[in-house]
């Protein structure tokens, strides 16, 4: 408040350039140097530190040197030749880790066909508001659409982005997400959402509505693979449960419709199959 002059962007840039900074800092985390294996934990963490640094300056139109670095780390191996060297280690996990406004975006509108999740709250070291949003289940497929903004919780920075997303069944989404083009409900965000939801309504055939949501919502396009890391395996896990779940009432029912035939055959000493038994074990 003492030294940023001018509009809110000087207060983004500089919020920005010390947030870049600390990630500088955080990049030499002595644990990340001590250990003797560049694909260990503590030497993948401090590289993300390094991937946080490089994100932010090119969010201020710096020229990170990227390639520099992955150029040196080329030159280390791992202990574990699976792993390959440390460009590979940066590639596999540190690239799959990275999380910007979009990722988050994407992250949304997975979590909502999926786990049905309602209000997003913080996500990820970001503010989400929703300013325009719909979805329609048909059945057998699902879309939602909408307009959100996106607030950098350190920097302050605030994007604001469109997106699409079609629930195939099972755990498969395709989607796309792209830059917002207006505040207003009247203008082509809005024409986009509506026209993709009056479609899915309509009955539109499935490749119709993925040919929409690319030429409407792209270029970048996300599946399940680009959940935020840990979550994904969370979203699997939640899908597992319910399919558990609804797996154990169908036994359940069996078992108590045949409820009578069981006890006879219990009583007469008759063992069962194994194909009715495990289930009614589990029931």
């Amino acid at each position: 408040a003492e030294h940023v002059r001018g509009d809110g962007e000087h207060l983004v840039e500089a919020l920005t350039l010390l947030e870049s900074q600390r990630h500088a800092l955080l990049m030499y985390t002595s644990c990340g140097w001590f250990f003797n294996d560049i694909a260990g934990l503590e030497t993948v963490q401090i590289m993300r530190y390094a991937a946080c640094c490089a994100d932010l300056l090119a969010e201020l139109g710096e020229s990170p040197p990227v390639d520099d670095v992955l150029a040196i780390l080329a030159e280390a191996q791992s202990n574990d030749p699976d792993e390959g060297d440390g460009r590979d280690v940066w590639r596999r996990h540190v690239d799959t880790s990275r999380v910007d406004p979009a990722r988050v975006v994407a992250h949304l509108a997975m979590t909502e066909l999926l786990a049905g999740a309602g209000d997003p709250g913080p996500v990820a070291g970001y503010d989400v508001v929703r300013d325009l949003h719909d979805a329609v289940d048909r059945g057998g497929v699902a879309v939602c659409a909408g307009r959100v903004a996106v607030t950098h919780r350190r920097t302050r920075r605030t994007t604001r982005w469109a997106y699409a997303a079609v629930h195939l069944g099972g755990l498969e989404v395709f989607g796309a997400v792209r830059p917002a083009t207006e505040d207003g409900h009247d203008g082509r965000d809005a024409a986009d959402v509506e026209d993709l939801l009056a479609a899915t309504r309509s009955g539109a055939r499935v490749t119709a509505l993925l040919r929409a949501v690319v030429d409407r919502f792209g270029p970048r396009e996300f599946g399940l693979e680009d959940a935020l890391p840990g979550v994904g395996e969370d979203l699997v896990r939640s899908t597992a449960d319910a399919l558990a779940d609804r797996f154990v009432a169908a036994y359940d029912q069996l078992r108590t419709d045949h409820h009578d035939t069981l006890a006879a055959l219990a009583t007469a000493g008759t063992p069962l199959p194994a194909e009715p038994r495990g289930p009614v074990e589990v029931a």
